[in-house]
């Protein structure tokens, strides 16, 4: 089992940011998978057990964040991924995907939680398989 765990991941500028300052350059500067620093405010390192940067995936964040979590909890252990941030950093798109149109699971912009839930359940079916249906569990959130 894990501790508390905190990832970091740093969204691309939007259109507007680019057109306002002219600059495609980050506020904040990756120093290695799992430091940064914010040179305009300090010259103070911040660590993180996971960085990711303008480019990362929806699949690279699930893979890093959610499938750890639910490994956990189909172990038996309580998981939470909780998204903290500005307004408009990216933690709706994180955490349920691109708003305008839901293809589904196919879908490369899909959050953490639709992905979560479909590695979820294929683990309690995979495990339900495995045990010719001795095991079975009880899934419920809050």
């Amino acid at each position: 089992m894990d501790n508390i765990q905190v990832f970091m991941r740093i969204r691309p500028l939007s259109e507007d940011e680019y057109r306002r300052d002219h600059s495609t350059a980050s506020a904040v500067r990756i120093l290695s998978d799992n430091m940064v620093s914010v040179p305009s405010q300090r010259s103070e390192n911040f660590t993180f057990d996971y960085v990711g940067d303008e480019n990362c995936t929806q699949p690279e964040v699930f893979e890093a964040v959610g499938k750890r979590a639910v490994d956990q909890c189909m172990q038996g252990y309580n998981g939470t991924i909780f998204a903290y941030g500005q307004t408009g950093s990216g933690k709706t798109f994180t955490m349920q995907g691109a708003r305008d149109e839901f293809t589904g699971p196919d879908d490369e912009l899909r959050g953490l939680i639709p992905r979560c839930f479909e590695y979820l359940f294929e683990r309690i079916a995979h495990e339900e398989v495995r045990t010719q249906g001795r095991v079975k569990y009880l899934c419920r959130a809050s």
